[in-house]
């Protein structure tokens, strides 16, 4: 890359914090979107609920990164993922679909 300085390291630089940005806040609303998903199926009437625990400690924690981890999503949903609980979250709901 050509307007890299030759006198810092590339890590060290601003490129690797503007080129890299976009990338992990993508990543960061896929996680949350996911995350939104899985609170609204299994803990959003009872937040306590013993049983939804032990589904999620079973289900998504104790695999890890063993597996496909969209495969491991949708088979604890039940069904694909969606990002309506997480526009909910973020006040974005579309009224239609209430």
């Amino acid at each position: 890359m050509p307007f890299l300085s030759t006198w810092s390291h590339q890590y060290a630089g601003w490129y690797s914090y503007v080129s890299q940005y976009a990338a992990s806040s993508h990543a960061y609303l896929w996680a949350a979107s996911y995350s939104a998903d899985m609170f609204y199926t299994g803990f959003h009437k009872d937040p306590g609920d013993k049983e939804a625990g032990r589904k999620f400690r079973h289900m998504i924690l104790e695999k890890g990164a063993s597996g496909d981890m969209s495969k491991i999503l949708e088979e604890y949903l039940g069904r694909p993922p969606s990002n309506e609980a997480y526009m909910e979250i973020m006040g974005l709901a579309n009224e239609d679909s209430e």
